[in-house]
């Protein structure tokens, strides 16, 4: 069974949950509870670096839509950092890309 590894970093305002693994039926509901404990009452963007994500199912790309929802509930901004090459395309196919703030990672920085 695939796993999927998250970290959280804060600097100041600026959330950041680190994925990398696979983001799955099994591993989905990890990432939404993960991110539900780390939202609180502070504003601005939470960011989300997929950079490290292996692989991603429908169960993946479901579970990214209510986080999105989820964290806009909460009045603050989602943003997608860095998204493997295997997510983009994911996001590509399903309009999640035009739904979502996706962002490539800053030129010469690379995702931890």
């Amino acid at each position: 069974m695939a796993e999927v590894l998250l970290r959280l970093s804060r600097y100041g305002a600026v959330e950041t949950l680190y994925v990398s693994g696979e983001l799955d039926l099994a591993s989905a509901p990890v990432l939404e509870r993960t991110v539900a404990g780390a939202l609180d009452g502070q504003g601005g963007e939470f960011r989300l670096d997929l950079s490290g994500v292996t692989f991603m199912d429908s169960s993946g790309s479901k579970a990214l839509m209510r986080v999105h929802n989820q964290v806009e509930a909460f009045g603050r901004h989602l943003v997608v950092l860095s998204p493997a090459p295997v997510v983009q395309s994911v996001l590509e196919v399903l309009g999640l890309n035009r739904v979502m703030d996706v962002r490539p990672a800053p030129d010469g920085v690379r995702a931890s």
